[in-house]
């Protein structure tokens, strides 16, 4: 499970760096571009997949109580 949180965390990462570069561009003409505004929309989709992968981890993970 760890490996495959590995695996979507490190586009996500990439990702996050480039939406950084391009609220440069945003800040020079004083709107999100429509860069910016593809790449914010796909990170918002990968984390949301990894919020899901994390929920059911934590689902499957057994109980030590």
């Amino acid at each position: 499970m760890r490996e495959d949180m590995r695996r979507l965390w490190r586009p996500a990462r990439s990702l996050w760096n480039e939406l950084d570069k391009e609220l440069v561009e945003c800040r020079k003409h004083n709107k999100p571009t429509v860069k910016y505004q593809e790449i914010e929309q796909d990170l918002r989709n990968r984390l949301d997949t990894m919020e899901q992968y994390i929920t059911f981890a934590t689902l499957l993970t057994p109980n030590d109580n």
